[in-house]
């Protein structure tokens, strides 16, 4: 099984891919949007988590 994990923070919002062994496998970050909005967010992590 692969897990997704995400963290959401006040600068920057990360995005990693976890095998079963507890290894990340794939990571990836960026900047938290400015705006802070919901729908900025939500934009965000879409583009984040969608490679």
């Amino acid at each position: 099984m692969t897990i997704l994990a995400i963290d959401i923070g006040g600068t920057k919002l990360a995005a990693a891919l976890i095998d079963d062994q507890l290894t990340i496998v794939t990571r990836c970050e960026q900047p938290t949007p400015a705006s802070k909005t919901p729908e900025a967010l939500e934009t965000a992590l879409r583009e984040l988590v969608a490679p």
